[in-house]
């Protein structure tokens, strides 16, 4: 019992534990209860359960109509069909019933026009900027000669 009487439990070192507990206990009851997870009652024959780490892939679900289609064809799709092993032949051949990605600028005249004209009001922007930088240090070195010479009068 002498121990208990040597502590002081109305330090605050001890009396914010004693307070904080119950809350504590409360708050991770309540987050352990957020995140509780229990299996599914109705199984799926295609998905697997594991307790651990499952080194095993599932084999993929890939529907005949999915719409991505074989690197050949997505390649025939976008460029064409190759017949020889480089593509020179099919630069000046016309099929007009394949229809390919056709490669343009999405700027019209107008924004190229207001680029330019941005562009433009930059380089001045810069150019006033150095010529200013330049007037300041032409006027730095005056104002040191000025000094000079008042030290040797």
């Amino acid at each position: 019992m002498k121990l208990f009487e040597k502590i002081n439990f109305r330090q605050p070192k001890y009396m914010l534990p004693a307070i904080l507990y119950i809350p504590l206990l409360g708050a991770s009851y309540f987050i352990f209860d957020l995140f509780n997870v229990q299996t599914a009652e109705i199984r799926d024959k295609s998905l697997q359960t594991t307790e651990y780490l499952n080194p095993e892939l599932p084999e993929a679900q890939i529907k005949g109509g999915d719409g991505i289609g074989t690197k050949y064809e997505n390649m025939a799709k976008s460029w064409g069909k190759i017949q020889d092993h480089s593509a020179i032949d099919n630069i000046e051949r016309d099929e007009p019933n394949q229809v390919f990605e056709e490669y343009e600028s999405q700027y019209t005249e107008e924004d190229l026009a207001l680029l330019d004209e941005q562009k433009q009001e930059k380089e001045s922007a810069a150019q006033a900027a150095d010529a200013a930088a330049r007037e300041q240090e032409a006027l730095a070195e005056l104002e040191k000669a000025l000094a000079e010479a008042r030290l040797k009068a």
